[in-house]
């Protein structure tokens, strides 16, 4: 069956539905009209549903079918840690004091100073 005539039936089933219930209910010529609208509300949804469906077999037809994508390659296992906390890992920031420590305010005040200095300097070395 071509795509034409499918939706030309798909159409003309809904409205010929709608139709049959206006003529049988007994209702107002409001109500009849709602019935109406709405057959042919029914009628346009089903016939953009055989419209894609139709788009559907056409493009299985004509588009060669897409190879699957890949899947990614596995993420690489983290690096080994330390034996012990003392020793510090290559590229790694220093370890943080311990918690017992109490610095007062000025000590960090002290230290973010010297972070945004690092920071900048880092900054200006990279183009």
């Amino acid at each position: 069956m071509h795509a034409r005539q499918r939706v030309h039936e798909a159409v003309e089933a809904a409205v010929r539905e709608a139709a049959d219930l206006a003529e049988r209910s007994n209702a107002g010529g409001e109500d009849r009209l709602r019935i109406l609208v709405d057959g042919w509300g029914r009628a346009l949804s089903a016939a953009l549903e055989e419209l894609a469906v139709s788009l559907d077999e056409l493009q299985r037809l004509v588009l060669p079918s897409e190879p699957e994508p890949e899947p990614a390659p596995a993420p690489a296992p983290p690096p080994p840690r330390p034996a012990s906390p003392a020793e510090p890992v290559e590229g790694s920031p220093p370890p943080a004091p311990d918690k017992d420590e109490d610095e007062n305010e000025e000590q960090l005040r002290a230290r973010a100073a010297a972070s945004r200095a690092e920071t900048k300097a880092l900054r200006e070395e990279t183009p």
